[in-house]
């Protein structure tokens, strides 16, 4: 039979094999074009491919560099529609630069001097391409410790990771059908990326459930970002109005989700690692939103891709100490309810089992003996030399009790001087010589600090075959048994005295 892990792991290989299939070039060894190209004049110069190329090979020097399956190629999920192979700096116009771009149909190859646009995006196509791959790491990652833990906050994190990957792959140009309306489709998927961080962050801190004060913040500026970009997605004539306004509203909707975290992580530990990611996605936004409104490029070529990464690192932290977190936090749970129910079973000064402990752990028992222990002159030694000296003695009477019987017998202290023992495996004919040496072991217990035994002092002790019987029933005859017992000790004591 077919473990059903198993079975899962047979079906998330099938499917990571076909997405490697899918997204690596050259697999189905396409057709080829091959040219031999030469620098026209030293200096730095890269071989630049065709915008749609899906593999790029370039020989220099019996050198053989592949471009499109860890370099940017063309319009591939690495591409900026880049295509670039940086040739040796020291490379002379007549040595041959030897070039294979598959499909034949994407076009020729050119070589290129180096400029700092070329270098630029070069540079963001591979910071891209290092973005795309951390983040599918992730995303692999997290559908494994969902799979494990269930924690409900990962496929919210998992729909923002796949909503950053989208952002990024439309960036790329990589979906022909959006090329057209690229503005409006970066805000199509950043209005589902807000959508799974508003729920993200309410999952992970359980707002709802915790603080519904910060879930209505949350919610109410999550829905404020979302109706302004819906505006601008839906009516083009007002999309410029709405991204005037856009930016400033967003960047005071991140303060306040910052802050709604703050206070719920001051309760909730692991929000303080949650609040280091949204530190840094506000940041993000907060980027955008002067970029947007100077207008003026800073920090183009690489703060996106790096603040997006950073984050994502820190949010799937994040998820680890929150589920480190409810472990522990659940383990301690379990230890306080083994605590309490420990206590409502057990004596609280003796350790022994309480009057409700000894039902829950005899009540099936059909076999063995009962006696019932009734402490002879207790009260004179609590008279004489207080309660804590009587306390001192009920526990020495535990400990000879626990001294003197089998492993497995159950032993109870039932009353105020007043002791049950319950053994299983002895039988009624051995039952006296038991009682017998219970009874001369508690004979020699006397106060902390008093030299001779208490006069008097002792266990009367009844007992009762379990047989036939239902335990209260003979837990009733046994303390019987005992009082009776006590009483001709009572009427002993008083005639020798």
């Amino acid at each position: 039979m077919t473990v059903p892990g198993v079975r899962y792991l047979r079906v998330a290989l099938l499917f990571v094999l076909g997405v490697v299939a899918i997204a690596t070039p050259g697999l189905a060894a396409p057709a080829e074009r091959e040219q031999t190209l030469r620098l026209e004049q030293p200096g730095p110069a890269v071989v630049a491919g065709p915008l749609h190329a899906e593999r790029m090979t370039v020989v220099v020097r019996g050198v053989r560099h592949v471009a499109g399956l860890g370099s940017p190629v063309g319009a591939s999920p690495l591409g900026h529609g880049v295509t670039a192979v940086a040739l040796p700096a020291d490379l002379r116009p007549d040595e041959p630069i030897l070039v294979r771009i598959a499909p034949a149909s994407a076009g020729p190859a050119r070589v290129l001097a180096l400029d700092p646009a070329i270098g630029g995006a070069v540079a963001g196509a591979r910071s891209a391409g290092i973005m795309l791959g951390v983040l599918f790491a992730i995303m692999l990652l997290q559908i494994a410790a969902f799979w494990i833990t269930r924690d409900p906050s990962i496929p919210w994190y998992l729909g923002v990771l796949a909503s950053l990957i989208a952002i990024e792959l439309v960036r790329d140009g990589l979906f022909p059908i959006w090329r057209d309306a690229p503005v409006a489709m970066l805000l199509v998927v950043d209005l589902v990326a807000t959508i799974f961080s508003g729920g993200f962050a309410i999952v992970y801190l359980g707002l709802w459930t915790k603080r519904r004060d910060l879930f209505w913040w949350i919610i109410g500026t999550v829905v404020v970002v979302l109706v302004l970009g819906g505006i601008g997605t839906v009516v083009p004539a007002l999309r410029n109005e709405s991204e005037v306004v856009r930016p400033g509203i967003v960047l005071i909707s991140a303060v306040v989700i910052v802050v709604a975290v703050v206070v719920r992580s001051m309760e909730f530990p692991p929000g303080w690692i949650f609040l280091g990611g949204i530190i840094g996605l506000a940041s993000s936004i907060a980027y955008r939103a002067i970029r947007t409104l100077a207008g003026t490029p800073f920090l183009d070529r690489w703060a996106y891709e790096v603040g997006t990464t950073v984050d994502a690192l820190i949010f799937s932290v994040a998820i680890i100490v929150r589920i480190r977190y409810a472990i522990a936090e659940r383990s301690t749970m379990e230890r306080r309810l083994t605590q309490a129910t420990h206590d409502a079973m057990h004596d609280e000064l003796t350790g022994l089992l309480n009057r409700r402990g000894l039902l829950a752990r005899a009540d099936q028992l059909r076999t063995g003996t009962v006696f019932a222990i009734d402490l002879d002159e207790f009260k004179t030694i609590n008279d004489l030399y207080g309660h804590a000296a009587g306390d001192a003695v009920l526990l020495e009477v535990a400990e000879k009790l626990r001294t003197s019987l089998r492993e497995g017998d159950l032993i109870a202290r039932v009353g105020g001087d007043e002791f049950v023992v319950v053994a299983p495996r002895t039988e009624l004919h051995d039952a006296s010589a038991v009682s017998d040496r219970i009874s001369a072991a508690i004979g020699t217990i006397k106060p902390h600090g008093v030299r001779n035994p208490i006069l008097g002092f002792g266990a009367s002790i009844g007992f009762v075959a379990l047989e036939d019987l239902a335990f209260e029933n003979a837990l009733r005859i046994a303390d019987t048994h005992a009082y009776r017992i006590k009483q001709s000790h009572r009427a002993a004591h008083r005639s020798t005295g």
